[in-house]
């Protein structure tokens, strides 16, 4: 509920660049904190535990995510 507020506020009133650029550094840090809590919880006796097929299917599931970043970064980025 509070992402589409502020996504309303944004876009219906005008704000100062550089509060636009605070928060966006803002919720970038706090995205990398969150991403690096999921990888501390990470328990690689687990990740491991399902065996070659388990981690085919994370090299697999990661080499897909790549792609499409890669490909996405060319079409909207470049």
């Amino acid at each position: 509920m509070a992402f589409i507020i502020l996504m309303v506020v944004r876009n219906a009133v005008p704000l100062p660049e550089l509060l636009l650029t605070f928060v966006n550094d803002t919720s970038r840090f706090f995205l990398v904190i969150a991403i690096s809590a999921l990888g501390v919880k990470t328990s690689l006796e687990k990740l491991f535990a399902p065996g070659v097929k388990g981690l085919a299917l994370i090299t697999v599931d990661t080499l897909f995510l790549l792609g499409q970043a890669i490909v996405f970064a060319h079409v909207f980025l470049l």
